[in-house]
């Protein structure tokens, strides 16, 4: 019968080439993880901020975080984009299937939210959510030209007789919303599902699902109307 001396070097190998396997296995666990946000530049400044990254394509994207318990999160492709959170419990949500390029995410205050749904196209802009329990809120199947100015608060007080008269305000963008290029969305707008905005165009207020609008301020100037993410048939 053989001794276990004789078989060491034969353990040796059998162990090693086990730990290669699950090391191997663990590291391409940790990639699909973490590697998105890794490979991107990061600065992160506080306690309990989390970046979670699932099912992402990320590149060319920084992270500027200051504060204690604010979370990232991105399950689109997501490119050449800037994130700035400064201040506590705040989040950033960004659901599966879009495809985002070239923008700028500023939150700043406390229990802040920018959410953006399923499916959302968005070519460039920027979204600013400043203030206590403030948010920004955009739904599935919307698809964003470029320039686009989404701005939850003015960012600077304005006071009369000593009394702040420029509070934040949330902004809601239902499922289906089409914007065009430069067009400016401020505090306290909502836009219903499946309207269109024209080129140019700036939003105070509410618009009525299914209508096409422009102008500043946009107006709706045909109703009913239906779109979809297709080119025009030539």
């Amino acid at each position: 019968m053989p001794s276990l001396k004789n078989n060491t070097p034969m353990l040796s190998k059998v162990f090693y080439f086990c730990m290669y396997f699950v090391n191997l296995c663990t590291s391409r666990i940790k990639a699909d993880i973490c590697s998105e946000v890794a490979f991107n530049w990061c600065r992160i400044k506080g306690k309990g901020n989390k970046l979670t990254v699932r099912r992402a394509n990320m590149k060319d994207c920084t992270f500027r975080i200051a504060g204690q318990n604010n979370q990232f999160s991105c399950q689109s492709l997501f490119k050449k984009s800037h994130i700035h959170i400064e201040g506590d419990n705040n989040k950033v949500i960004i659901e599966q299937g879009g495809e985002l390029r070239h923008i700028d995410l500023w939150i700043r205050g406390c229990g802040n939210e920018i959410r953006i749904g399923n499916d959302v196209i968005f070519n460039g802009g920027r979204i600013v959510c400043v203030g206590t329990n403030n948010w920004v809120e955009i739904g599935d199947g919307c698809m964003f030209a470029d320039r686009i100015e989404i701005w939850a608060s003015d960012t600077h007080p304005i006071y009369k007789d000593g009394q702040l008269i420029n509070q934040s305000r949330p902004i809601t963008i239902g499922r289906n919303v089409w914007l065009g290029t430069n067009v400016s969305i401020l505090k306290g707008s909502r836009l219903h599902d499946g309207c269109v905005i024209g080129m140019g165009s700036v939003v105070s207020g509410e618009i009525p699902a299914r209508t096409i609008c422009v102008g500043n301020p946009a107006r709706v100037i045909k109703e009913n109307v239906t779109w979809d993410k297709s080119t025009i048939p030539v």
